[in-house]
């Protein structure tokens, strides 16, 4: 009986370190990222969604993938790995409120990361146009992105 309760006492102990990032579970690791590892992986990400390399595109993706609309009133969806591919390929063809027209035309026109970065947002996040991209501690992997999904059922 007293190895039970020493086996408990560990398993609290060690799950106590353990946090949950309200809307994703990841650790956050702010000091191995910056701009430039961040420029690197835009480079590979771009090349990747050129090539519509949905395998690799899922596996830098944290699911459920973020939709939020541009209303903070809109609904937001949760995407699970299943849906990503039809999800992402609808997200391409949206037009932007940017001058490149859609989303694939503005991946495909920006060859280096312009990544927003603003005072008062982490350091593990960057923004590309409509993608939200997080540092998860390892490697940086789409998050979230802006899309009116009322106007795709």
């Amino acid at each position: 009986m007293r190895i039970i309760y020493i086996i408990i006492a560990l398993l609290v102990s060690a799950c106590s370190g353990i946090t949950d990032n309200s809307e994703h579970n990841y650790t956050i690791n702010n000091q191995t990222n910056n701009s430039e590892d961040f420029s690197i992986f835009w480079r590979q990400y771009r090349e990747k969604v050129l090539k519509h390399d949905i395998i690799w595109l899922k596996l830098n993706t944290v699911f459920p993938l973020t939709v939020k609309g541009r209303q903070d009133t809109d609904t937001i969806y949760k995407i699970s790995n299943s849906d990503f591919e039809n999800v992402f390929d609808l997200f391409l063809k949206t037009k932007t409120d940017m001058e490149y027209g859609t989303n694939l035309e503005y991946i495909k026109v920006t060859k280096e990361s312009n990544a927003e970065n603003h005072d008062g947002w982490p350091s593990n996040y960057r923004r590309m146009n409509e993608m939200i991209f997080y540092f998860t501690g390892n490697d940086w992997k789409l998050a979230e992105i802006y899309m009116d999904m009322k106007k795709h059922p």
